[in-house]
């Protein structure tokens, strides 16, 4: 979690980041950023409910990517922060106490930036995997189901604060897991993509027998 603000601003201000009051899933979609993305998950990314679904299995298995119904997403920023259900835009520069969060579930992939550990003092912790997603609520007591992936895949560059917490935020029950249609090949878009080549037939040639291949590559244009 980035401490930018203490006490948060109001979060539509215009201080680099953006806001969004939902993600829609119900169809294959990824939103690609490269500031700080602020997601209020008012309707959420699933159907919401923790009595269906789990960390890694989708809520309902066969409707699953099927048009208005849950399906691939990605969320992909130089950092991420989830807002609950119950965000009021108008507690946003008041105590925790005032910001209190509700259970809240996403369905996504998660690629985003992180601040190194030292990398903002030699004893700054960068708060870790349990910390990956920011928030700006009190989650005591409260659940938030991350059925996805997450991926630190480079250093932010807008979100460069240290990590902490503070009057920020408290951390919710982390009911976070893979999400198994992802390994069926169920992929959002732009997922980054990996090849790998191995040796199937494989001879040694001498340079008159290479050369002669060489020109007759040549004749074909």
């Amino acid at each position: 979690m980035e401490k930018s603000f203490d006490p948060p601003l109001p979060i539509k201000t215009n201080l680099g980041y953006n806001h969004f009051e939902s993600f829609l899933s119900s169809h294959f979609g990824a939103h690609a950023n490269n500031a700080e993305v602020v997601l209020e998950l008012s309707r959420g990314l699933a159907d919401g409910s923790r009595n269906t679904g789990s960390p890694m299995l989708a809520d309902n298995l066969g409707n699953f990517a099927r048009v208005g119904r849950e399906a691939p997403a990605a969320l992909i920023a130089d950092s991420l922060t989830f807002l609950s259900g119950n965000w009021r835009d108008n507690k946003s520069n008041k105590s925790m106490s005032n910001r209190i969060a509700t259970d809240t579930e996403v369905s996504a992939a998660i690629l985003t930036g992180l601040v190194l550990s030292g990398e903002s003092g030699s004893a700054r912790y960068s708060g870790g995997v349990e910390n990956f997603p920011r928030f700006l609520e009190n989650w005591s007591g409260k659940s938030l189901r991350i059925r996805g992936s997450m991926v630190a895949l480079f250093e932010s560059e807008v979100g460069t604060r240290a990590w902490g917490y503070g009057d920020v935020y408290s951390p919710p029950n982390r009911d976070w897991g893979f999400h198994l249609k992802f390994a069926e090949g169920y992929l959002p878009p732009g997922t980054p993509n990996t090849r790998r080549y191995r040796a199937v037939d494989f001879q040694l040639v001498d340079k008159a027998t290479y050369e002669g291949h060489v020109e007759r590559i040549k004749t074909y244009f």
